[in-house]
């Protein structure tokens, strides 16, 4: 079977996800494209956690592991690249007694922020965007269970029942059901399955010849579909003009298009020069830090005159990215980067059950991309 190999345009497009995100905070005036970096952030989450899950649940079908082997070595190898950088973040703001960081230290470090936002009905300051990392790592731990445990032909289907509540369950927060609050349109878990499904739905469809027609249909809907709808809507809100029920089905259609848009990716498609770029791409690589840094860079920036005073402008996003990207770089280079080759060589060490899942076709896969963030 094909060997996965290192796929360096799927960094990219996390470097122009994590930069979307960036913007999107550090705007002070409206920024049309707001949310969709999130949205490409899940949709790669929910592709890449399925495709390590299906190799590792190939290995379980071989012989080579148990199924609690598996979900152990999928926990441990997430959880070693998530945990410390973001340990180190919630004690260093600890701390320096960061608003918030006191009363949310337990929800945060349970991965539970959005229950805790949804709880209060507040946003807790600088560690607002944690609800989306909350959101993934309860889809990590849920998904595994299900990946390995469950019959291979149901897979689909969940993914692709999930991808319906989701939208569902957003037009019940429209109407107010329950009376719900505008938190929960995305920070309850199934809010966001749509997102995390589409790229579900992708890795399954890539690996199985038999869902090759199915692909091919959701491919479409990206394309012709996903994709004018997302530049209608991106253009009216530029004119100021919002779509009726657009938060109902607006994150589905994006997710489509970014479905289409990691297939072509990911099957070696040249066509999209931006990707190609190299220091787009080790943006993505940098990305998990660059997300947990940029909502506390302005912390760091001194406040002078002239600063203080383009502070209070857009034009801060001129001190703040530069500012953030050096610090996601310094984070990368003396803390992921060292933790994560320890791990891969704790790993090793494990010997064969627990090496690194080998390729079984599963989709292009590359180092740093199992976390979204």
């Amino acid at each position: 079977m094909a060997r996965s190999k290192y796929c360096p345009q799927l960094d990219a497009f996390r470097g122009v996800a994590i930069c979307i995100v960036m913007l999107h905070h550090f705007f002070i005036t409206h920024f049309v494209l707001s949310g969709f970096g999130v949205t490409i952030f899940f949709v790669l989450s929910g592709y890449f956690t399925t495709a390590s899950l299906m190799g590792l649940r190939g290995r379980v079908k071989e012989g080579e592991l148990t199924a609690g082997a598996a979900l152990r070595f999928f926990l441990v190898r997430k959880y070693l690249r998530i945990l410390p950088v973001y340990y180190i973040l919630l004690f260093v703001t600890l701390l320096l007694g960061v608003p918030y960081a006191r009363e949310g230290f337990l929800w945060n470090a349970s991965f539970l922020t959005n229950f805790w936002m949804l709880h209060t009905g507040e946003w807790p300051d600088r560690f607002s965007p944690l609800w989306s990392l909350s959101i993934v790592e309860q889809f990590y731990l849920t998904w595994a269970f299900v990946v390995l445990l469950r019959p291979k032909w149901r897979l689909l289907p969940i993914a692709l029942t999930a991808i319906v509540v989701a939208v569902l369950y957003r037009l019940v927060c429209h109407i107010h059901y329950f009376g719900m609050g505008t938190m929960y349109w995305f920070a309850f878990p199934v809010a966001d399955l749509d997102s995390l499904g589409c790229g579900v739905v992708l890795a399954l469809c890539q690996l199985d010849k038999e869902s090759r027609f199915f692909l091919q249909r959701a491919l479409n809907a990206g394309s012709k579909v996903g994709g004018p709808i997302l530049a209608l809507v991106v253009g009216l809100k530029i004119l100021g003009i919002e779509l009726p029920l657009n938060a109902v089905y607006i994150p589905l259609v994006a997710s489509l298009f970014f479905l289409w848009l990691i297939h072509q990716v990911s099957v070696g498609n040249e066509r999209w020069s931006l990707l190609n770029l190299q220091p787009l791409q080790a943006v993505g690589r940098m990305s998990y830090s660059i997300f947990l840094a940029h909502n506390f860079t302005e912390l760091l920036i001194p406040n002078w005159g002239a600063l203080n005073a383009v502070m209070d402008t857009d034009g801060r996003i001129l001190v703040l990215i530069p500012a953030t990207l050096l610090l996601g770089a310094c984070s990368w280079r003396f803390i992921e980067s060292p933790i994560l080759a320890w791990r891969d060589e704790l790993l090793r060490g494990k010997g064969r059950a627990v090496s690194k899942p080998r390729s079984a076709g599963y989709p292009l896969s590359a180092p740093g991309l199992e976390a979204l963030t």
